[in-house]
């Protein structure tokens, strides 16, 4: 059997814009349109700024070639700007969801890529090919893969992901991406804690840390400083500290065509109970009028957004938006889930709070069995009156099997930027060229772009 850190090498080693399939590049520009609009959103998220003002202060690259973060008022270096630009892309979870044994975000691995595009002055297309490297190579690691059933985050994966991009878009050979991915592998593994209970602003950045540790294990490779070569399947390797035994699906099944868009600012497991709701809303339900609401879901749902008690009593957006009762509550009340259903007014009105407490989340074994293939969710709901509704979805908008077309990232675009103060005629041009990526020669003119449209928001960094 192939060695898995040879499968990941390999992979990445080989692929080349000119050979990708039409229908990956597709797919990759929309999810980088997408990814950018996220990132222009979330560039006002009080986490953002916070880190922004940080690299300013700390990260400036002074004389030297750096990059470009969102929020900044001059270039910082190139791992200082992955950070800072993965956390605004992350700050308002409206970013790309993949579902595997592991779910992850693999538009946050983009961060890493475009800074190190920047340093490299690549084409766009090399930053195609950077994406597909870094896409392919995380969503491989995690299809498989449980560990967060043994304490680990996803994110362990995304370093390795990141190390991958980015070291195809700096030009590294295979033993240079050997080297850059074991030198991330020793240092990735990232604890679940940050997933469970009250959580915190680190769920903003966790991946960011990742995109940086990657990108930086690219630039440590690169400069001729090998990793440890059992860093996965050695005896205190990833595989045995960390993972169990890795298993790869064919590199020739791209991955990258199950990624799916998100259309709520909430965590992804969460959408079909949302749009099941508002399937209720739209047949009439009221909120005044429920006695009792019910979410029957996959384990996964129940696990990662309906068991912790902070879930029914969220103090922040980070565990709002990672909360189904909240979720469905707010979708009934508003008929929409957007970065405003997050705001303290929000989370402490008394409409809200009188909700929450009438919501139960429980398993439904037979959605468990169908999970990733579907996200089976049924919301009953029963009225004072004694009547039931109840409203299913298989699978919520954003499934590639649901379509996703230039349209819809477009307005999406559109409608996530406004609400943040973005310029939209600078907005536009951003979308402009991130859909026309495949004919840039240089892909410092979309980061230019993109950090001019940040800078229309009047937010101001101080550091």
């Amino acid at each position: 059997m192939t060695d898995v850190l040879d499968e990941l090498t390999g992979q990445a080693a080989a692929i080349e814009f000119a050979t990708l399939p039409t229908e990956v590049t597709t797919r990759l520009t929309l999810l980088l349109a997408d990814g950018l609009g996220c990132a222009l959103a979330g560039v006002t998220d009080p986490a953002a700024r916070r880190v922004a003002a940080l690299a300013d202060r700390w990260f400036a690259a002074g004389d030297h070639t750096g990059a470009t973060a969102l929020g900044s008022t001059h270039p910082v270096s190139p791992d200082a700007a992955a950070f800072v630009n993965g956390t605004a892309l992350r700050a308002l979870e409206l970013n790309d969801t993949y579902l595997g044994g592991e779910p992850v975000h693999p538009s946050d691995t983009i961060s890493a890529v475009l800074a190190a595009g920047e340093l490299a002055g690549a084409s766009g297309p090399d930053v195609l090919a950077g994406m597909a490297v870094a896409y392919e190579a995380l969503c491989r690691l995690c299809a498989r893969s449980a560990i967060r059933q043994r304490g680990w985050d996803s994110v362990t994966f995304g370093a390795l992901a990141c190390a991958l991009g980015a070291g195809r878009v700096l030009g590294l050979d295979a033993d240079g991406l050997r080297d850059a991915v074991t030198v991330a592998t020793v240092s990735a593994p990232a604890l679940w804690q940050t997933r469970v209970g009250r959580l915190s602003a680190w769920k903003t950045s966790a991946f960011a840390d990742a995109a940086r540790n990657g990108l930086f294990a690219a630039l440590v490779a690169g400069a001729g400083i090998g990793g440890p070569p059992q860093a996965i399947d050695g005896p205190s390797g990833l595989e045995q500290v960390v993972t169990g035994p890795l298993s790869l699906p064919d590199p020739n099944d791209w991955q990258t065509l199950r990624v799916r868009a998100k259309l709520f600012a909430a965590q992804y497991f969460t959408h079909p109970a949302i749009e099941a709701c508002l399937l209720l809303r739209d047949a009439g339900v009221t909120a005044d009028a429920v006695r009792s609401l019910t979410v029957r879901t996959f384990e996964m749902a129940v696990t990662t957004a309906g068991t912790d008690p902070d879930k029914w009593a969220p103090t922040n957006r980070e565990t709002a938006d990672h909360s189904l009762p909240y979720c469905v509550s707010v979708a009934l009340l508003d008929g929409e889930v957007t970065p405003a259903q997050f705001g303290t007014d929000r989370l402490t009105a008394a409409d809200v709070r009188a909700l929450l407490p009438k919501v139960t989340v429980t398993e439904d074994p037979a959605a468990t069995a169908d999970y990733p293939d579907s996200m089976a969710t049924t919301v009953e709901v029963t009225l004072t009156d004694g009547r039931t509704w109840s409203a299913s979805v298989r699978r919520p908008l954003g499934d590639p099997r649901r379509g996703l077309s230039r349209a819809d990232v477009a307005a999406k675009f559109q409608r996530c930027t406004a609400a943040s103060g973005v310029d939209q005629e600078a907005a536009r041009a951003v979308l402009d060229l991130a859909l026309g990526v495949a004919e840039l020669s240089d892909i410092g003119e979309l980061v230019a772009a993109a950090h001019g449209a940040a800078a229309t928001t009047g937010v101001t960094v101080v550091s």
